[in-house]
């Protein structure tokens, strides 16, 4: 019996890498203007409820900062990178307000002021077609020092 020959392996073919689609490139925008908008908003490291009433006893802040949004961002969508719908708070803080919404609409008037807050509120009810490009590159200059 002779030696047994293997034939030799070779590599598969290298597939080309496609470019991404419309929506994944979209996703990817959303999620580095998201990330841009809640670095901005966390910039004064320290929660803006710190020592206030919240909920009718001073406010003692537990968990990390969170960017929080003044006008829920699903709801109101147009509004969702604006920098003025954004308060940093701790995580207790933005626990108590998300499930206080009727407190959260009542603290904005007392802190925004009544025609301020409906000017915004009007804002955010507005058409949602947001670009993107625009909110990054904007957001991108305000960052810089």
């Amino acid at each position: 019996m002779g030696l047994k020959r293997t034939p030799i392996k070779r590599k598969p073919a290298r597939k080309r890498k496609k470019p991404p689609t419309r929506r994944v490139r979209q996703k990817r925008m959303t999620v580095k203007a998201k990330k841009m908008w809640a670095d901005r908003i966390k910039q004064d490291q320290q929660c803006f409820f710190a020592g206030k009433m919240v909920g009718g006893k001073r406010h003692v802040c537990k968990g990390y900062l969170q960017a929080m949004h003044c006008f829920g961002k699903k709801a109101y969508p147009a509004s969702r990178f604006e920098l003025w719908n954004g308060i940093c708070g701790c995580a207790a803080a933005h626990t108590y307000y998300t499930y206080h919404p009727v407190e959260w609409t009542h603290w904005l008037m007392d802190h925004w002021g009544e025609e301020l807050y409906w000017e915004h509120y009007q804002i955010a009810r507005g058409v949602a077609h947001v670009d993107l490009e625009g909110v990054i590159a904007a957001l991108s200059e305000e960052q810089k020092p």
